[in-house]
């Protein structure tokens, strides 16, 4: 993928500030904040990548099929 082509797509898709967001990736402006993040999180039992996290309560890890979000959300649906 061409850098150019990343820009663009920043730009246009979600209106970020292409200069902004080079100077975050290239600090480290928010590793704290992130790194405490990470902390909660992995405290939480958070142990791959993706997780899904719905309500603050209940995990979904690893790459799981469609019937997995199915089975953990509806009894949610259901309690209203």
């Amino acid at each position: 993928v061409r850098r150019d082509s990343i820009e663009a797509t920043l730009r246009a898709d979600v209106g970020l500030d292409v200069e902004r967001a080079r100077a975050i990736l290239a600090g480290d402006e928010y590793v704290d904040e992130v790194r405490e993040n990470e902390r909660h999180w992995q405290s939480l039992g958070i142990q791959a990548v993706p997780s899904v996290i719905i309500d603050d309560r209940h995990l979904i890890q690893g790459g799981q099929p469609p019937e997995a979000f199915e089975r953990a959300l509806r009894p949610l649906a259901a309690a209203g």
